[in-house]
């Protein structure tokens, strides 16, 4: 089995999956870490916001301590 992982359509899938995974996260100016690995793989990919909707978030339990 060949995988060609630089192909075009290979790329554009990459793409799409950061894009997904940037939807479900926090900006990156306010996330828990904007320098970490997952910042980076986004720069990588050339994602740096989402074209889809973020999921609907709920508020934090702050009725016990972390």
């Amino acid at each position: 089995m060949k995988v060609k992982s630089a192909s075009n359509r290979a790329v554009a899938a990459q793409k799409m999956v950061m894009e997904l995974l940037v939807a479900d996260q926090p900006a990156r100016a306010t996330s828990h870490d904007p320098d970490s690995k997952f910042w980076h793989w986004a720069e990588k990919v050339g994602v740096e916001e989402s074209r889809f909707p973020a999921a609907e978030r709920w508020s934090s339990d702050t009725t016990h301590r972390p």
